[in-house]
């Protein structure tokens, strides 16, 4: 049988956007009814249905042996009407509210003691416990009595009480006034939010709690008090309605107080002019050329003028005046001292209301008479004269509780249990809001604990980086102690000052104890002489980029896109190979002989400015002693400085525009390289790596372009472990020459430097030779072919 009709679900249907009044349905738990979905639930088809069967089962009448008649038997016990039933209402208020501590458990045993001597029975513990709450009982309710009946101590003499909050004195039906049993604060009851007058007793928020907060808004203790949605801060309701950016969360209840957190930190700024205190926030005099400060509380303690006004809108508005611009300050001989005159009405008020609290401290004082012996043995059945022992003791006991009661009245706990009085979902919403902020602290706390241990792990990376660099310069320290060349013996000398637009690919040639190098745009080979101190030169037609020697006898050198034999004696050159002939634009850049005698150089673009240029267009290339030419790679950019190590295992080889020092693994039978990797990487002032060298330690020396120096590197551990600065920015290249190679001579460039640059740097483009490094170079392979 089919129970369901999709039909119809169309005619019960809404859209889900449409609002639905929580009222006008109902919620289905049957979990037969959750599939609803599918259709409307009646019977399809009732014919199919099928016919009941009924049958009457006949109820088993219980035996019972003997029926109590209710109305003739009575017992003399509690016994409730039906067995096994306890009202826990009934047992709770039976048991006593007072529990004996030591010292009344050491008097009683007294008690007892002095009982017996006089041959009376003694007195136990829940009988003291049960004499002593109907004492306080009876001395609380007579208080009161005394409190509403006696004159000068009702609510009703009291003529200059007024609420709290708008400091009206007026009350009317359904907004009473009511005071706090307790603090004896006086409040509306729309002021307060108290939705109904409770019966007896009535206690505001604070005293509820059993504190007195501090107002957040101001330096007041005490008053009329609402606590914030964290339920942990207080303030005045008073400071909540006063100050534009508060509100307040339900204006019926008037808790708890918000948007504390939109109170610009201006506001919190001000300092009081009334209390002369920077504390909470103040208020301003709603003159417009007036900006006195002032806190809400201070200014009706002075008895400012403090207005609320309702506009056209029925939008209350609230004006408050300074101690200037009051309406009560400007009357005739009260205008020059206001601030004294409210002072004496402060006074004055205080005496009043100081009457009251005088009778009811006298009261309190006095709490003893307010209890008959008689009455409380009488109540009790218990005999007058031990009712009148525990009675002394209560007396002296309260007195040194400083006539406070030695347990509360059963209203503050009925009031610190029923209010607030609120629904069971506001209830939970609260706690879910609660847990949700509390959710939120943690994530917060969780948050700020990582932020703080990666803080403390980047502190000490830090800190170990820098004590590694402190051993660095110790070792250093120590290296050059031990080291008879010291940074200060070393000395930079310009032996050919401004000579090249661009020197490149500087080389020693022992024989003649003979500089060599190139000037690349000015087409010139030059050689000088260190004994004669002249230079010779060889200008060819084409850009040439470095010059090498040949076995055979005279020079090879990169002219061009061309390996060329060069003959100085006549002053010609061969060319030997052509590469990247379809790059028009193209040209060599450095190159080097290996251990071999192959001639490794490479191609770059014409720069249109120094290191400016079409990348990626060059190539690296090696002429073999057959002069046959075979290419390693290309997209290079500017292929610079290239050497090999000391084991001829390793190629060192510079890209200047990768800021790199590479090394490839090399096999010197063929020539052939692999496994690229970076073994330095240049800092920022170091600036562009350019021509590179290799001392007799291993070590590796690079020019640095627009950086001014000479680096030593450890090609195994990428340190760097030396630098030589020089008056000039653009070294080029550089090679170690002289008596035993222990001598370094450096390239430079002077194009790309404008006139201020070349006032400040005059020997810009000349050869340098540094003496006193403390190492040795070792001497360059000449070209096999």
């Amino acid at each position: 049988m089919r129970i369901f009709r999709k039909d119809l679900i169309s005619a019960m249907k809404i859209s889900d956007s449409h609002h639905v009044n929580p009222d006008s349905y109902y919620l289905f738990t049957d979990t037969w009814k959750e599939e609803w979905e599918k259709g409307v639930q009646v019977p399809d088809s009732l014919d199919t249905v099928p016919q009941p069967s009924l049958r009457i089962v006949a109820e088993k009448v219980k035996e019972v042996l003997f029926t109590r008649p209710r109305k003739y038997i009575r017992h003399s016990n509690s016994e409730t009407t039906e067995p096994g039933y306890i009202n826990i209402t009934e047992l709770a208020a039976s048991l006593c509210r007072y529990d004996l501590d030591d010292m009344d458990i050491y008097w009683l045993q007294g008690l007892n003691e002095d009982l017996a001597e006089m041959g009376c029975g003694p007195v136990d513990e829940n009988l003291m416990e049960k004499t002593i709450e109907v004492l306080e009982r009876h001395c609380h309710e007579n208080m009161n009595h005394a409190i509403k009946t006696e004159e000068g101590l009702g609510i009703e003499y009291d003529e200059d009480v007024i609420c709290d909050v708008c400091r009206s004195p007026e009350s009317e039906e359904g907004n009473d006034m009511v005071f706090c049993d307790k603090c004896n604060v006086c409040v509306h009851q729309a002021c307060y939010g108290i939705l109904k007058v409770p019966e007896g007793s009535w206690l505001c928020r604070s005293c509820v709690l059993g504190i007195q907060p501090q107002c957040l808004l101001c330096p007041k203790k005490g008053g009329a008090m609402k606590t914030t949605k964290t339920g942990t801060k207080w303030a005045h309701v008073s400071c909540a309605l006063w100050i534009p950016e508060v509100s307040i969360g339900c204006p019926e209840r008037m808790e708890p107080i918000t948007k504390i957190s939109h109170i610009p930190p201006s506001r919190w700024a001000l300092v009081c002019n009334l209390c002369k205190l920077k504390t909470g926030a103040c208020i301003q005099c709603s003159v417009k050329s007036c900006i006195t400060a002032f806190h809400v509380t201070c200014a009706f303690e002075h008895s400012l003028e403090m207005k609320t006004i309702l506009d056209e809108e029925d939008e209350v508005k609230f004006r408050s005046y300074c101690v200037k611009h009051s309406q009560n300050r400007e009357k005739p001989g009260e205008a020059e001292y206001p601030l004294h005159r409210a002072t004496e009405q402060s006074q004055a008020k205080s005496e009043k209301i100081g009457l009251r609290a005088q009778k009811l401290r006298e009261l309190e004082e006095e709490f003893y008479t307010l209890v008959s012996v008689e009455d409380v043995a009488t109540e009790l059945g218990l005999p007058t004269l031990m009712v009148d022992f525990i009675y002394n003791y209560w007396t002296l006991k309260r007195k040194s509780n400083f006539n406070k009661p030695l347990l509360p009245p059963k209203e503050d706990e009925e009031n610190g249990l029923v209010q607030p009085r609120e629904t069971s979902i506001n209830t939970r919403m609260r706690m879910f809001m609660h847990l949700r902020q509390d959710l939120e602290r943690v994530r917060n706390l969780c948050y700020m604990i990582g932020r703080r241990e990666k803080m403390k792990l980047s502190h000490n990376k830090i800190q170990e980086e820098i004590f590694s660099l402190q051993v660095q310069l110790l070792n250093q320290e120590m290296a050059a102690v031990d080291c008879p060349m010291t940074m200060s013996s070393i000395k930079i000398e310009c032996i050919l000052p401004g000579n090249c637009q661009l020197g490149e690919s500087p080389i020693w040639e022992e024989a003649s104890n003979s500089l060599l190098f190139v000037d690349i745009p000015a087409k010139k080979v030059c050689r000088w002489d260190s004994l004669s101190q002249q230079v010779q030169q060889v200008t060819v037609d084409a850009p040439v980029s470095s010059v090498a020697f040949r076995q055979s006898g005279g020079y090879v050198a990169t002219i061009g896109t061309k390996f060329c034999a060069l003959n100085w004696e006549d002053q010609s050159a061969i060319v030997l190979a052509t590469v990247d002939k379809d790059k028009k634009n193209n040209r060599f850049n450095d190159g080097k002989v290996d251990p071999a005698g192959r001639y490794f150089a490479g191609t770059m673009a014409e720069e249109t400015a120094p290191a400016v240029l079409e990348r990626h267009q060059g190539s690296l290339y090696s002429l073999f002693p057959d002069h046959h030419v075979e290419k390693y790679f290309d997209q290079v950019d500017i292929s610079n400085g290239l050497d090999w190590s000391l084991d001829h295992k390793i190629f060192y080889y510079i890209d200047s525009l990768s800021y790199s020092v590479d090394a490839f693994d090399y096999d010197l039978p063929t020539g052939k390289i692999s496994n690229r990797r970076s073994v330095y990487k240049l800092e920022k002032e170091e600036q562009i790596p350019d021509g590179m060298c290799i001392d007799a330690e291993g070590k590796l020396w690079v020019a640095c372009y627009n950086g001014g120096r000479v680096i030593r590197l450890d090609p195994e551990t990428g340190k760097k472990l030396q630098t030589v600065k020089l008056p000039v920015d653009k070294t080029t290249s550089c090679c170690f020459g002289g008596k035993d190679y222990s001598e370094m001579y450096v390239t430079c460039a002077r194009d790309g430097i404008d006139p201020e640059g070349l006032l400040r740097q005059p020997e810009g483009g000349g050869i340098f030779k540094i003496t006193g490094l403390g190492v040795k170079g070792i001497p360059p392979y000449p070209y096999a072919g």
